[in-house]
């Protein structure tokens, strides 16, 4: 896996009437997805960074992580599932 994927910036466009954002658009590797799942994501981040860190052996994330991930969306204003 390579340390770092990213060619190009994130792009903003407007899909079908909704916002969507691509994250790499002009690189090999590349993704784009609107708020709903850019939401799924973010309240994610414990279990995906379990993921990564562990090379896709592991989703479990310490509680610390939840903690974290928690903690950031409490801040961006987000509600936080219990």
């Amino acid at each position: 896996m390579a340390d770092i994927i990213t060619s190009s910036a994130p792009e903003l466009s407007v899909f079908k009437g909704n916002p969507v954002i691509a994250l790499n658009p002009a690189g090999r590797v590349n993704l784009s997805f609107g708020l709903a799942k850019g939401m799924l994501i973010v309240e994610n981040l414990a279990p995906l960074l379990a993921f990564l860190t562990s090379h896709g052996k592991d989703i479990t994330a310490g509680e610390t992580l939840r903690a974290h991930a928690a903690e950031f969306l409490k801040m961006a204003g987000y509600p936080v599932a219990k």
